[in-house]
């Protein structure tokens, strides 16, 4: 494992922006680089490492915010800061308080929150089942229960 020559902190709010000492950061290979290399350190704690300095992530919510989707017939592309990308697991979808959107990324291992364009987004895809009352993502052919939580 890497030795930290440094330590700085981040926060991410609830929408999806970084920030470092309250300015808010823009820089796309950054915020990649954050988006792709977060990881749980021993002790639970958010890091990045790079270059030798430990950057240190506190979150308002989730780690990752889903700033946009582009939808596809059968699959659906969650899009982050950065330009990162990853494919929606469906069956991964869950609501939580106050009708906010989650779904699991990085194979399961974090939380993401979708902000309110790319659920808007997503719910062109959501379709009521009468009977049940509940609500399915509908991807082709196939139906995806979307639990609460």
């Amino acid at each position: 494992m890497e030795q930290a020559q440094r330590e700085y902190f981040y926060k991410i709010d609830q929408e999806g922006k970084l920030f470092h000492d309250g300015a808010e950061i823009t820089d796309e290979k950054l915020l990649r680089l954050f988006m792709r290399d977060i990881h749980e350190d021993k002790n639970g704690t958010l890091v990045v490492m790079c270059q030798g300095e430990r950057n240190v992530i506190e979150v308002e919510d989730v780690p990752f915010v889903v700033l946009g989707i582009d939808l596809n017939e059968n699959r659906i592309e969650l899009n982050f800061a950065g330009g990162y990308q990853e494919s929606l697991d469906p069956q991964s979808l869950w609501v939580g308080a106050e009708n906010v959107m989650y779904c699991l990324v990085r194979a399961g291992e974090f939380k993401a929150r979708f902000n309110r364009n790319s659920y808007l987004e997503l719910t062109k895809l959501i379709k009521m089942d009468v009977a049940s009352g509940s609500y399915f993502l509908v991807l082709g052919d196939e139906k995806y229960k979307i639990n609460k939580k």
